[in-house]
């Protein structure tokens, strides 16, 4: 029908490293021509482009500011396991083939911490959005 089955695509890409840079090869160029043109009709103080390889794809000139959403590696197994009902194994592929959360964490300007209540996350969002307010002014 024309949809994607994301569940074999991930299986073929994270079991063959070729495949994968295959893949990225195609739809990275893409991604970010149409993260471009979207960014270009914004009107908006500032906008927050959600990449989740922005590392690996070495875009990090892409940005003014880097904000990483982090939290210790077991909480985000557990995460995933819950919402996408994959195994150990599978996520453990996964995270392999990203870069490290030392790495995510050495490049970031911003960290929140998503460890804690919904509360406490939404106080962390609002210093935030009042420190990109400022920044944006500058």
């Amino acid at each position: 029908d024309g949809s994607l089955n994301r569940d074999k695509l991930r299986q073929q890409v994270f079991a063959d490293a070729q495949k994968k840079q295959q893949l990225d090869a195609i739809l990275h160029p893409l991604i970010y021509a149409q993260i471009e043109a979207k960014v270009l009709q914004l009107k908006a103080t500032y906008c927050i482009i959600s990449i989740p390889l922005l590392i690996e794809t070495a875009k990090t000139d892409f940005v003014d500011r880097i904000l990483v959403i982090d939290c210790p590696m077991d909480l985000q197994i557990a995460r995933v396991q819950q919402r996408d009902k994959l195994t150990k194994a599978q996520i453990h592929s996964i995270i392999a083939s990203q870069a490290s959360r030392e790495n995510r964490l050495a490049v970031a300007d911003d960290v929140i911490e998503n460890t804690k209540t919904a509360l406490q996350l939404a106080q962390q969002v609002k210093k935030l959005h009042n420190l990109y307010l400022l920044l944006s002014k500058a």
